[in-house]
């Protein structure tokens, strides 16, 4: 609205000034004046499919997971009038699953027709009259393809969602509607109620057949999520969880995530600020097993897991640890080694297979628990790692 309020007084001021000028004075001026006229059309216009673009990107990325969508930030990186390219980050920092994604933006004239992200899947786009994204087409690289179409109101807002999954012959419907700037997500029975303050997402109300996950959601003054809770009833495909607190301390360099299970799990992860990527995490799962465990990561991916007994993290306490040698497919652990705590191998595991340490004979979980139990123990715990 700025600009087109400024190209408007431009242009007052400029019939005002050829007035009061011979014929002669500003014949010569005619043509740039034109020239800049349109190149300044063109450029709002441009600008505001841009917008357009971000707004409903912003709406729409990740499918289905709009439920979760404060859980996503967008970043958009911008040159010469052109989205070139997306980091999508996770602001929660999952224990397991991508932190972050990045996607480059291709161009056909002045308009973004596909995208392809950092895991080589490809999303293509094509727009309503508005300018806003009216269809996308996920391809993965390992197989598999979804098509989603989309609806706006009148300002913008997301309305209605249609996903089509062609790998699983599926299709899911969903519908969005609002209260000022609260909104709830509709798919059947499932319903999604997003509370909304200060532009940031505060309470989410979700209702599965009566029962009722709620998160309720805070930040620090710079806008950054500083406490997750879930009050409700949530099921993970291991455990059920009654109650959890996810809290976030920021440093300089590196900051602090503590995620509390009540009465059942602790983590403690801490994460590099700038590369986003995993440093270490420790596990406190005494209620349950009677152990704790330390994860160290490079690259984002474990490399070594330490195993203790009791409540306390330190070397006192250690038993032995495991190290990721090869990864095969999705960067599961193909091959681990174990070793006791003065470094000896004791045991190695190739996919489903335990093995003695110089691999000359398989073992069963029962021949390796007898010596080593907590090898076991820690394989069942971290079996994907």
């Amino acid at each position: 609205m700025k600009k087109s309020t400024i190209f408007i007084g431009l242009l007052s001021l400029s019939v005002a000034f050829s007035c009061s000028k011979n014929k002669d004075e500003i014949t010569p001026k005619a043509p740039d004046t034109v020239t800049k006229k349109k190149e300044q059309v063109v450029q709002t216009k441009k600008i505001e499919e841009e917008n357009k673009f971000i707004t409903s990107y912003n709406q729409i990325m990740y499918g289905s997971e709009f439920r979760n969508k404060f859980k996503i930030q967008h970043k958009h990186t911008i040159q010469q009038g052109k989205v070139i390219s997306t980091l999508n980050t996770n602001l929660l920092f999952l224990n397991y699953g991508d932190i972050t994604t990045t996607l480059t933006h291709k161009y056909t004239g002045d308009q973004i027709t596909s995208s392809k992200n950092t895991e080589g899947t490809t999303f293509e786009y094509t727009y309503n009259k508005e300018g806003y994204i009216a269809t996308m087409k996920e391809k993965k690289a390992a197989g598999g393809a979804k098509d989603f179409s989309y609806t706006y109101s009148a300002e913008g807002k997301l309305l209605t969602v249609e996903v089509v999954d062609h790998k699983n012959g599926t299709t899911s419907k969903y519908t969005l509607t609002y209260n000022g700037d609260n909104f709830e997500v509709i798919q059947g029975k499932h319903v999604t109620k997003i509370t909304v303050k200060d532009n940031k997402v505060t309470h989410v109300d979700d209702v599965l057949n009566n029962t009722h996950t709620v998160y309720e959601i805070e930040y620090d003054n710079e806008g950054r999520i500083s406490s997750y809770k879930n009050k409700g009833n949530g099921i993970s495909p291991f455990r059920v969880y009654h109650d959890m607190k996810e809290t976030y301390t920021y440093t300089n360099s590196t900051f602090i995530k503590s995620n509390y299970t009540k009465d059942v799990l602790e983590y403690q992860t801490e994460i590099n600020k700038t590369t986003l990527k995993r440093i270490s995490k420790k596990v406190f799962d005494y209620n349950q097993s009677g152990y704790s465990y330390l994860v160290t990561y490079k690259n984002d991916l474990s490399q070594k897991i330490e195993i203790f007994k009791g409540k306390k993290i330190v070397k006192s306490n250690l038993l032995g640890y495991t190290t990721v040698d090869t990864r095969g497919q999705y960067n599961f652990a193909e091959l681990k080694s174990f070793y006791d705590v003065n470094d000896k191998k004791l045991f190695q595991k190739d996919n489903y297979t335990f093995y003695t340490a110089d691999k000359s004979k398989s073992l069963s979980e029962s021949e390796v628990s007898k010596t080593s139990a907590w090898v076991v123990t820690l394989e069942k715990e971290f079996s994907n790692l």
